[in-house]
């Protein structure tokens, strides 16, 4: 089941959101934007219509500390912003997500809608809340449990060239029942700037059976132990079928493994490799 609780209301805002509130109103009553009201997410597993819900699709509230959090939002802002801060709107801000005609962050492209559970922002275990608001001061709070990430690895070759073939293994990537494989996603990053993520084209041969996501290059299925060895091929330092957004050259790089929403049961797991340099 969903868990989350009522938002805040006006008397609980800090004061640079009131100030935000009150010259919002008052644009409002001359005419020029509308404001919206705080709403709240009902202890139910399903939203209601036209009110603002946020849902993980395997109804999971847990994420590992220093993975990430996945999340659908709906009912929002049309064609506004989502902003998710830790805690309250005094705490730091997560990420923000644009939202679609219907107020929606969609689900096309997952990244979008995925909060970071960095080490930094998360430094325990335990019980934490997402504070979910948008440009329209719609808000909503979900409580999630961050968890110890599983014990999973992955390595690759020391090195590679533009276009060719590097190696990567892994190791712990199991289900929940620790007796069947996750579905690991591969990334490519620059290893100086993880923001930084290399997204391949239209065209080149990711599993289209599994997500459309441009920014995975390879899906490693894992032996029953949770044991993976595949062969990914780097980006060719072109906008051909096998380039890259940004264009891939040499330099140093690192490959970001991830699991835990691919299929259901996955545990979620993140692990980032040693640098590996391209020439």
């Amino acid at each position: 089941m969903r868990t989350t609780i009522a938002t805040a209301g006006p008397s609980q805002r800090s004061w640079w959101r009131q100030a935000v509130a009150i010259l919002a109103a008052g644009l409002m009553g001359l005419g020029f934007i509308g404001l919206g009201s705080p709403a709240a997410q009902a202890d139910d597993p399903t939203c209601l219509p036209d009110e603002p819900c946020v849902t993980n699709v395997n109804d999971d509230y847990t994420a590992p500390q220093g993975g990430q959090w996945t999340f659908e939002a709906t009912g929002f802002d049309p064609e506004g912003t989502l902003y998710v801060y830790l805690g309250d709107d005094t705490g730091p801000l997560l990420r923000s997500y644009p939202l679609d005609e219907n107020g929606d962050t969609g689900t096309v492209a997952p990244d979008y809608t995925r909060v970071p559970i960095a080490v930094s922002n998360f430094p325990t275990t335990g019980e934490y809340e997402l504070y979910f608001i948008d440009s329209a001061f719609t808000e909503l709070y979900v409580p999630i449990t961050v968890t110890t990430p599983a014990s999973v690895t992955v390595t690759t070759a020391s090195s590679g060239v533009t276009g060719g073939s590097l190696t990567v293994t892994g190791s712990g990537w199991t289900t929940t029942n620790v007796s069947a494989s996750a579905i690991v996603a591969l990334k490519i990053e620059q290893a100086s700037d993880s923001s930084v993520t290399y997204n391949h084209l239209p065209g080149y041969p990711a599993d289209p059976d599994i997500s459309a996501n441009l920014t995975i290059w390879a899906y490693a299925r894992p032996d029953a132990n949770g044991d993976f060895s595949i062969t990914i091929t780097l980006p060719s330092g072109t906008t051909g079928a096998n380039g890259s957004n940004p264009e891939f050259g040499t330099g140093s790089y690192r490959v970001r493994a991830l699991a835990g929403s691919l299929q259901t049961g996955d545990r979620a797991g993140v692990a980032l490799s040693a640098v590996f340099t391209v020439s």
